[in-house]
């Protein structure tokens, strides 16, 4: 199922919040203080469209699907203890390698490596058991 598009006229709106940091056609970021609202006020028992509605921000350009994954994030959040960050759409093209430094691309790369020797050790110890199973 395919997200619905923000129409200009509804990017525009929602640009105008102090909440939002960014959005795009598909994507919202929030501001660590609208997370902490939120959260803050969902545990006080308040449904999560009150909740946005109130902060100033029209649920209805949201839709329903992306009110429920704005509580289902920061609750995850909160439950790992991940804490509240600011995320943009900037940040977030960083995290998935296009303008990532060397280092970090270096970093990744050699975690990428060690996580795959890992794998490949554990199919080598299926393999062996089965062959003793045999016997």
């Amino acid at each position: 199922m395919k997200i619905k598009e923000f129409t200009e006229e509804e990017l525009s709106q929602l640009r105008q919040s102090e909440y939002i940091l960014d959005v795009t056609p598909q994507f919202v970021y929030y501001s660590a203080e609208f997370k902490k609202r939120f959260y803050r006020e969902y545990q006080e028992g308040k449904k999560p469209r009150k909740i946005i509605g109130e902060m100033g921000i029209d649920t209805n350009i949201l839709g329903q699907t992306r009110v429920n994954g704005i509580r289902r994030r920061i609750l995850r959040d909160v439950h790992i203890g991940k804490g509240f960050t600011e995320i943009t759409s900037e940040s977030c093209t960083k995290q998935v390698g296009r303008s990532l430094t060397p280092e970090a691309k270096i970093r990744r790369l050699e975690h990428e490596l060690a996580y795959t020797r890992q794998e490949l050790e554990f199919v080598k110890k299926i393999i062996a058991a089965g062959r003793e199973e045999r016997k």
